[in-house]
């Protein structure tokens, strides 16, 4: 059997909590009636992101283009980086002790 030449990692829920409550709370947008008009193109925008169809520039911009340049960019740059929150336990040593054997990402 041949041995892995590198490990990844996911972030959310996997090394650290993912919370998505976070980005409307820090953007104060609490109700549900509030978050209505842009839950949809917010995900499409994140997916994007993700999946790394776009640059982090070109999804700010159109994060900004939803929500009719109602937010700064500082501003949707903590809301997003806010849904990573506190590590999963266990997780740091799990990930010293792989890197040690691996290559990581």
């Amino acid at each position: 059997m041949r041995k892995p030449a590198l490990a990844l990692f996911d972030l959310g829920n996997v090394l650290v909590r993912f919370t998505p409550e976070s980005f409307w709370q820090t953007l104060g947008l609490l109700e549900k009636d509030e978050k209505a008009p842009y839950i949809s193109r917010v995900k499409q925008a994140a997916e994007k992101f993700e999946c790394g169809k776009v640059k982090t520039s070109e999804f700010f911009e159109e994060l900004e283009r939803v929500f009719g340049n109602r937010f700064r960019r500082g501003h949707l740059r903590r809301a997003t980086a806010s849904v990573l929150t506190r590590p999963i336990p266990g997780m740091d040593k799990l990930v010293s002790k792989v890197s040690q054997r691996l290559s990581s990402a």
